[in-house]
């Protein structure tokens, strides 16, 4: 059954007229609508995504054709904005019979009257959809990207020609103590002590001349939560302008650093064992005292401890003495402890 078409006055036949000869060779679906929301006006466009003939359009309201909550809660608002006189834009998705869903950018224009007063509001609609994909596509790009260099362990960086941070992941931020807003904008002197922030600059000043990537030396450094070792690689930046940057990955050896002079500390403290073995073995028994006192002073100043202890049982094995003590300067040795007996006095 056909809906009944709303009888347009003269003055609206005269405003179609004029609007026509603008609108019908463009592709964007353009139409005028009167104050009551009747079409009319619209153009092939408006026909093809609406999938309706012309005449299904021209004379019906909005609503029959969107639907009235979808003209209610999207469009009405707009619609009323701009017959009070505003130029009204925005973008929305909509799902149209003959097109499908697309994404659209939407202007409202007033159409005036003899007394300039609003009597109609000129549509048009730009598909956007492509651009609304590539944003949606970008976004999804920009997170992913924001999400690897966040998870990754390493301190990653940013800088222009100027020793000025312009990115940094999580890690920068959370070594540096800095928020984000506060990292970009800083400088290597504002992160690092003096002397480290002068070499890391020069070698900074050495990849953007040379355009060629450099690995630092092991460094050192204070962060807030203690002393931190790094190595880092420096890598120049070309971007199409021709503007040169400097990325940066710092990698936090710290452990690593720990691990290897553990490591060494255990090979010298082998090393001193086995030359102290060595040396007992080939002396007598009269120097076997001082071979003692010599090397409890060895173990003690390797080990960095205060005093160190050569103790003996008696024959019978019940009672354990001190046999040699050494002592750091400035250590008193209290007499008594060459006559204690451990299995008795020792708690």
């Amino acid at each position: 059954m056909a809906l009944p078409k709303k009888p347009i006055d003269k003055e609206s036949v005269f405003a179609v007229e004029q609007f026509k000869q603008i609108v019908e060779s463009t592709n964007n679906p353009i139409g005028l609508v009167d104050h009551k929301y009747v079409y009319l006006y619209a153009n092939d466009s408006y026909s093809q995504a609406l999938n309706k003939p012309i005449d299904e359009i021209i004379g019906h309201r909005v609503p029959e054709l969107f639907g009235d909550h979808y003209f209610k809660t999207k469009m009405e608002p707009h619609y009323q904005q701009c017959l009070a006189g505003e130029i009204v834009s925005y973008q929305d998705w909509f799902d149209f019979p003959g097109w499908g869903r697309r994404y659209m950018d939407v202007r409202y224009y007033p159409f005036q009257g003899e007394d300039d007063q609003a009597t109609a509001v000129v549509v048009n609609a730009h598909d956007i959809t492509i651009i609304k994909d590539l944003e949606l596509q970008l976004r999804e790009s920009e997170e992913r990207f924001r999400a690897f260099m966040d998870n990754n362990p390493a301190c990653m960086y940013m800088k222009d020609q100027n020793d000025t941070h312009i990115y940094g992941n999580r890690v920068a931020w959370e070594f540096t103590g800095m928020e984000p807003e506060r990292f970009v904008g800083s400088k290597t002197g504002d992160v690092f002590s003096p002397e480290i922030a002068q070499k890391l600059i020069a070698l900074d000043r050495i990849v953007l001349d040379g355009e060629t990537p450099q690995i630092t030396e092991e460094y050192k450094d204070l962060g807030k939560d203690g002393i931190f070792w790094f190595k880092d690689i420096k890598f120049p930046i070309k971007l199409p302008s021709g503007k040169k940057l400097l990325g940066g990955i710092a990698f936090d050896i710290t452990d690593s650093k720990k691990a290897e002079q553990t490591l060494t500390e255990q090979l010298e403290f082998e090393q001193l064992i086995a030359g102290i073995a060595s040396q007992l073995a080939q002396i007598g028994k009269k120097q076997l005292d001082d071979a003692i006192n010599t090397t409890l002073e060895a173990l003690g100043r390797f080990l960095k401890t205060e005093r160190a202890f050569l103790a003996q049982f008696t024959h019978d094995g019940k009672s354990l003495y001190h046999r040699s003590i050494w002592a750091a300067e400035s250590i008193e040795v209290p007499s008594n402890l060459f006559k204690m007996d451990f299995a008795e006095d020792s708690p």
